[in-house]
């Protein structure tokens, strides 16, 4: 009946579009499971484009090179002490040259007391960089330089102390623009409040 009223040539097409279809999914199928099968093997590392090889050997040697320029700073310092009138000075492991002037009995300062200290920041040419009436700091939470906050702690509160420190646990690389370069070792002065 349908075949009498005209409709052969849009049943064709439908049927040709249904055999169509099935190879369509065929076809879909097919591409879907390549792509999921490319997509889960396992690909090697790749480096990121603004690293190479070399930077691992370059890292080592950047370690080394500072670790010189830490020893050499080392024996500077020991000369520059050795030269001073006074021979108290004692060196920490860490190169932190310290003398304590003024000492009390008070209780010695530890990590995570609150210091209440004034210093003066001078060269080794002994030229006033910073000078400071009230610094309050909490020991251990890096509010201060390395070498500062190592001296502090080998004070009890109360006491007096000068402290030479190497560039290394100083201002370092980068220094404290525009009063101390890189690499430039300093000299605090300390007074701990009681």
């Amino acid at each position: 009946m349908l075949l009498q009223q005209g409709y052969f040539p849009i049943l064709s097409a439908l049927l040709i579009f249904v055999e169509s279809m099935k190879n369509t999914r065929v076809l879909f199928s097919v591409v879907f499971s390549l792509c999921f099968v490319i997509a889960c093997k396992k690909m090697p590392p790749q480096l990121p484009a603004n690293k190479n090889v070399d930077d691992v050997q370059n890292t080592m040697s950047m370690m080394e090179i500072n670790h010189q320029l830490a020893l050499r700073e080392d024996s500077l310092l020991q000369v520059y002490v050795a030269n001073l009138k006074d021979k108290s000075f004692r060196k920490t492991e860490t190169g932190l040259w310290y003398k304590i002037e003024k000492t009390k009995q008070g209780k010695k300062i530890k990590n995570n007391d609150v210091c209440q200290f004034s210093y003066e920041l001078f060269s080794l040419d002994d030229k006033l960089l910073e000078k400071n009436e009230q610094e309050i700091i909490v020991i251990g939470k890096k509010q201060t330089i390395k070498g500062l906050e190592e001296g502090l702690q080998l004070l009890r509160k109360g006491d007096n102390a000068i402290f030479i420190i190497p560039w290394y646990l100083a201002y370092g690389m980068k220094g404290k623009e525009p009063l101390i370069a890189p690499y430039v070792s300093v000299i605090y002065r300390v007074k701990v409040f009681e």
